[in-house]
C-alpha cells in the first residue's frame, strides 16, 4: 500500500488546489501560467496563504520575482515547491585554547 503524500492531506481550496497540481507537474511556473492556465486572480497571495499552510510541513513554494525593465510592467514571478532546507543546531565546536 502507498502512502498518501502529506501535501495531499492539507486542505486547499479550489484555487491552491489548482496551484498544487500545477507545481507538482512542473519543476517550476511564472505567474503569468497560473493566472492563464488556473485562472487565477492573485497567484502571489494564493502562494502566501499556501506557504502558512505549509508551515508545519517539510516544503515550501519558493518565490523568486524577475523585475522588468519597463516600469509600467508588471514584474513576473518564478513558484517552485520544494522542500525546506534542513536546519543543523549544533552549536559550533569551541576553540580550544
Amino acid at each position: 500500500m502507498s502512502e498518501q503524500s502529506p501535501l495531499l492531506l492539507i486542505d486547499w481550496t479550489p484555487d491552491e488546489a489548482k496551484i498544487y497540481q500545477r507545481l507538482s507537474r512542473q519543476r517550476q511556473c511564472t505567474s503569468v501560467e497560473l493566472i492563464k492556465h488556473c485562472v487565477i486572480q492573485n497567484p502571489h497571495g494564493l502562494i502566501a496563504s499556501m506557504n502558512q499552510k505549509l508551515a508545519d510541513s517539510d516544503w515550501q513554494i519558493f518565490i523568486s520575482v524577475a523585475r522588468s525593465s519597463r516600469p509600467q510592467a508588471t514584474p513576473i514571478a518564478y513558484y517552485r515547491l520544494c522542500r525546506k532546507p534542513l536546519m543543523s543546531f549544533d552549536p559550533p565546536p569551541t576553540p580550544s585554547r
